[in-house]
């Protein structure tokens, strides 16, 4: 198994002895250890050559028309290229901030500062006894913003944004030197950073404000990035996931560029076997990705996707079973996407992107599904997003922009290899999750494994046609507060069932990302009759004492959901059932185990009705969802709290007045 590539031995020794003693560097600087061919090929470079070379790989942007994109995503762009040229950003949570000069180096959030010009390997990325939070720097260092003002450079013609583009590329260039500063710190962000360059490079090379000169430049600095990568891979062991397919992508996808030097060749071919042996890997036969994350979900299908579509476009041979697992990546994001066209927040969420070449609400991934419809000719799969389909196969696009349909559902579809479910009927969706820990994890019988899952086994979304009325509480923060990021992986924050306030897995609390006492839940049961859709899961805790096992039945019947919950203990417990409402839902009222719900915006209504014949305690807390990474909105938790002894069965029925 190939885990790494091949070094040249000295300069592997010196990069570990320099790790060791951060000294041979002061002597020996980092970017004397790239290959020697680096430089005579960048300056080689003319501009007339860059521009052909990125044409011939990347498409000829040139022909862009404002047709080919809505008029609401014109004004996005717009908006942001705006922003972007103000030097007014917002990242993660951030508010608008102005950053003029731009801080390269700056947490905005918490006003930590990490300094320039030190080695890379020598930063504290995660410091547990501050609220900084890496992610910030990083994000705006992977020049997302620069997209923005390349199209809104061929949609305007207005040289203001060319001239943004080459002045910040040039500034990041001198103030983050090959290997000495925080972002170099993580190859993901790399290789995401030297993709985005290239896609805008290719939107404004006709621009005066791009010369001989500049190009030489960029081209030398995406050289470092490639041999960054290469030296860098971010590959884990046995099973890898979003950081070394990243890696991959931007090996890839940069190496496409600069095939003339050997050195970037054999990058190339390692990026492009180690790209299909992750994807045969990582994705399901189902098309769920192992980390079983929605938001991650969507990222792995634009680092398998894009990377495959450009290989295509270049004329590459495309496996068909690479073919089929990337499909089916797309068919599950058309499953899992509610009518009002948002996703669910299953799992871990940070924002991360590729190439957002138009800034969508981050919890909206059905702009994917243009691109599953120009990649694959599934022209149902349209959903009226025109940016993105146009950049990845500007060759394809077709002539006119297509009204976006009122829903993307097609129907319940079952991803048993995951443990989700998507239910749909005429007035309900239900995504139902009982998948476990991700990856190939339970397998190895570890006792402690990091996941981007949460404990929320038997949880699921519910929704009343485009209202979305039960959801996930997200994930809200990574490294910036450790007690925040616990708090949203907890089973309390899920829509299922608590026992004693524990978790279903026990939480590490000082550890990122780390569970242990996990146990592996059941498979999913299906079954449809004439009138009904059911599906069902279980899990088992282990708790001090007792084992508890929880099985849970959801009934889609026409008009309503019935809501089933089994349990087999031996001893008393506390038991909550916990529904986490969305933001625009509230409590009309709560009477003799009635619960009245009220969308205002929609004006839709339903009610909860509990079926026991034992005596339960109904509560609301003040609660918050994180729709997007470091941002939190008010909502409200419903509680259903009892206590019992030995076996029972708990009962819901959900209806709407409205039907």
């Amino acid at each position: 198994m190939n885990f790494i590539p091949r070094y040249i031995f000295f300069t592997k020794l010196l990069i570990v002895l320099n790790d060791r003693y951060n000294r041979l560097l002061s002597f020996v600087p980092a970017h004397f250890l790239l290959p020697s061919g680096y430089k005579k090929t960048a300056a080689k470079i003319t501009k007339a050559r860059l521009q052909k070379r990125l044409a011939e790989t990347l498409g000829n942007f040139q022909n862009f028309p404002e047709k080919y994109i809505s008029e609401r995503e014109k004004e996005i762009i717009l908006r942001d290229a705006g922003n972007a040229l103000s030097h007014r950003f917002e990242l993660l949570g951030s508010g608008p901030v102005t950053s003029d000069p731009i801080d390269w180096h700056c947490d905005f959030k918490s006003g930590h500062r990490w300094p320039g010009g030190k080695y890379y390997k020598k930063y504290i990325r995660i410091n547990k006894t501050d609220d900084s939070d890496v992610k910030v720097p990083i994000e705006l260092s992977r020049c997302h913003h620069l997209l923005w003002l390349g199209e809104a450079y061929l949609i305007t013609g207005d040289e203001r944004y060319p001239e943004e583009i080459v002045a910040q590329i040039r500034n990041w260039i001198k103030e983050n030197p090959y290997a000495y500063s925080i972002n170099w710190s993580c190859a993901m962000d790399v290789a995401i950073r030297a993709v985005n360059w290239i896609y805008t490079l290719n939107m404004i090379i006709s621009s005066d404000a791009v010369d001989d000169r500049f190009c030489q430049q960029i081209t030398g600095s995406l050289l470092e990035h490639i041999h960054f990568i290469y030296q860098n891979l971010e590959k884990g062991a046995p099973y890898s996931g979003n950081h070394y397919a990243s890696n991959l992508t931007g090996l890839v996808m940069l190496g496409l560029l600069f095939q003339d030097d050997q050195h970037i060749k054999s990058c190339f071919e390692f990026g492009k076997a180690e790209l299909f042996r992750e994807i045969r890997n990582e994705v399901l036969p189902t098309g769920v990705h192992y980390e079983k994350s929605i938001s991650y979900h969507r990222l792995m299908t634009e680092l398998f996707a894009y990377p495959v579509i450009l290989l295509q476009k270049n004329g590459y041979d495309i496996p068909p079973d690479i073919h089929y697992r990337i499909r089916s990546m797309f068919d599950f994001i058309r499953a899992y996407t509610k009518p009002d066209g948002s996703a669910p927040l299953v799992g871990d969420n940070d924002d991360g992107r590729l190439l957002p070449f138009v800034k969508h609400a981050f919890n909206r991934h059905d702009y994917l599904l243009s691109v599953s419809a120009r990649m694959f000719g599934n022209t149902d799969y349209e959903s009226g997003t025109g940016a993105d389909a146009f950049f990845l196969l500007p060759e394809h696009y077709p002539l006119s922009v297509s009204v976006p349909p009122e829903s993307t559902s097609s129907g319940s579809k079952i991803f048993p290899d995951a443990g989700f479910a998507v239910l749909k009927n005429e007035h309900f969706y239900i995504f139902f999750n009982n998948s476990g820990i991700g990856m190939y994890y339970p397998e190895l019988n570890k006792k402690m494994i990091a996941t981007h899952n949460h404990a929320d086994l038997l949880s699921f979304d519910l929704s009343y046609g485009k209202c979305n009325v039960f959801t996930d509480a997200g994930a809200y923060v990574y490294t910036s507060s450790l007690k925040a990021h616990n708090e949203f992986r907890s089973t309390g924050k899920h829509n299922t069932i608590n026992i004693d306030g524990c978790d279903q897995y026990h939480v590490e609390q000082e550890n990122f990302w780390a569970y242990s006492g996990f146990n592996m839940p059941s498979c999913l049961e299906y079954s449809q009759d004439k009138d009904c859709q059911r599906i069902a899961g279980a899990y088992t805790w282990t708790l001090p004492g007792d084992t508890v096992t929880h099985k849970r039945t959801l009934e889609l019947h026409p008009g309503r959901v019935l809501l089933a919950d089994e349990i087999s203990a031996t001893g008393e417990h506390l038991y909550q059932s916990r529904f986490m409402l969305d933001a625009g839902i509230k409590v009309e009222s709560v009477e003799d185990n009635v619960i009245k719900l009220h969308h205002g915006p929609h004006n839709r209504k339903l009610k909860l009705e509990i079926l026991t014949d034992y005596k339960v305690t109904i509560r609301t807390e003040p609660a918050s969802v994180s729709y997007d990474y470091g941002c939190l909105t008010a909502t409200t938790q419903l509680i259903i709290e009892f206590r019992q002894k030995g076996n029972f069965r708990f009962l819901l029925n959900i209806s709407s007045g409205n039907i």
